[in-house]
């Protein structure tokens, strides 16, 4: 079992270190009535201080691996460590400059930053991932289509530069737009050229974060606009005849891996050349019993031998 934490709710240390101001700090620090309590990421568990004594609590609570996040904007071993480049926290100078991930700019700086990330800690890290759950980074955008090309560029580029100066990888994916999204987003898309596509070939590892359950129904024309009218589905808790469809979690909050998922997430052969897939993260809610064992946290245990591996 292997745990996951994002740098910036974890770390704490927020001007330790020589590290700047991320996107992050300047919403939380400049508006924190968007945040629940007002509070920030500037002390938060204190885990840039403590690293040493939680890696200690994640080995006695079951934990064998530990997937984590660098911080771009810090620029610290224990255990397996799988590093994510890009979990959210974008240095805020990039974003007062050029927009961030709006603009195409960020490819260059974003393969500069991964590049010093191979080069400083490839002798002790090798297992990496680009970008934490893009779908999401990119759909709370008011223009997602971009942001979801640029963070696509961001991560073929990367690990272009992976495979030609720190490691040989083979390509295993495709490299384009789901035909699907070709047909229904068409005009909301830029396409890839043909040397875009070529190098978005190139996916080792995929990582499927697991949240909720729900019910899709095809909707004509559904609320919104962009991306949200583009998907014409509706989702739902409740099936047509009203039937949950997983059991809640702890809290009530979400619903928890239904048997059908359950099917869909062990699936073989879907996809042609399909790339080793991690069950990344399950997010159903516990908080009622915070340090159970992860054996004790069984939402999608047992699906290791045919994903490759998975993270609570």
């Amino acid at each position: 079992m292997v745990c996951v934490l994002p740098e910036y709710r974890v770390e704490g240390a927020a001007a330790r270190g020589g590290k700047s101001i991320s996107v992050w700090d300047d919403l939380t620090l400049r508006t924190p009535n968007l945040i629940e309590g007002g509070t920030n990421g500037n002390v938060a568990c204190d885990m840039y201080n403590r690293y040493k004594e939680d890696i200690k609590l994640m080995k006695q609570m079951g934990f064998d691996s530990y997937r984590f996040s660098i911080s771009w904007p810090r620029i610290l071993p224990g255990m397996i460590p799988f590093v994510t480049l890009f979990h959210w926290d974008l240095p805020n100078c990039l974003q007062l400059e050029y927009g961030g991930m709006l603009s195409d700019k960020i490819v260059n700086d974003f393969v500069e930053y991964a590049e010093l990330c191979f080069q400083e800690f490839g002798d002790r890290v090798k297992f990496w991932a680009t970008i934490n759950e893009p779908w999401t980074y990119a759909v709370r955008d008011k223009d997602s289509y971009t942001v979801a090309r640029n963070l696509l560029l961001c991560h073929s580029a990367a690990v272009k530069s992976y495979r030609t100066d720190f490691k040989v990888l083979e390509p295993v994916i495709h490299g384009q737009y789901p035909e699907s999204m070709l047909q229904y987003a068409e005009s909301n898309i830029v396409p890839f050229s043909n040397e875009e596509k070529k190098s978005l070939r190139n996916l080792l590892i995929g990582g499927l974060n697991y949240y909720t359950s729900y019910f899709v129904a095809y909707e004509q024309n559904p609320p919104g606009v962009g991306y949200p009218a583009d998907q014409q589905i509706m989702f739902s808790y409740t099936d047509k005849d009203g039937n949950p469809v997983g059991e809640p979690d702890s809290e009530k909050t979400t619903t928890a891996i239904s048997q059908p998922d359950k099917r869909a997430l062990t699936q073989k052969g879907s996809v042609s050349s399909r790339p080793s897939c991690l069950r990344s993260k399950s997010n159903a809610d516990y908080y009622n019993d915070p340090l159970a064992s992860a054996a004790d946290k069984p939402t999608l245990i047992g699906f290791e031998s045919s994903t490759g591996g998975y993270y609570q």
